[in-house]
């Protein structure tokens, strides 16, 4: 089913690229990762640019955490459209952005890590394949 498919990709690449969590303050990432030593942290997106190599669970990992994410976001927004006021939408955001994070960690994977594979994916032609065969095989495609 050729287009099932290409729904499923188009929808990982758009999440990919609107995922709160890719965009994450620096502050909130550093506020749940393990903390940094000696200057290790990546500051900026030069630094990270490199190609890394995932092993199979770090990646298995990452596809499970990325379909929690976009649960919580889709369930998310569909509440801050029904949200009688904006400070009640904001509460939701901060909550659902919580819960998001809280879903990447229980995979076993810190921020750091799941944002830093997200955006080589936009660069990485097969660990884009690679994640988007996982995430098929878990969307049942």
């Amino acid at each position: 089913m050729q287009s099932f498919k290409h729904l499923i990709r188009r929808g990982v690449l758009t999440a990919l690229a609107a995922s709160p969590l890719a965009v994450a303050p620096a502050a909130l990432a550093a506020q749940y990762d393990e903390p940094a030593q000696g200057g290790e942290a990546h500051q900026g997106f030069g630094a990270e640019q490199q190609a890394e190599h995932h092993d199979e669970t770090t990646l298995e990992n990452f596809a499970d955490a990325f379909v929690e994410v976009q649960s919580i976001q889709t369930s998310a927004s569909r509440d801050m459209e029904q949200a009688g006021d904006p400070a009640e939408a904001q509460e939701i955001q901060q909550r659902a952005q919580e819960e998001m994070v809280q879903a990447v960690i229980d995979t076993g994977l810190t921020v750091e890590t799941y944002n830093r594979i997200a955006q080589q994916m936009n660069t990485d032609i097969d660990l884009r394949e690679d994640v988007m065969a996982r995430l098929e095989a878990r969307m049942g495609g």
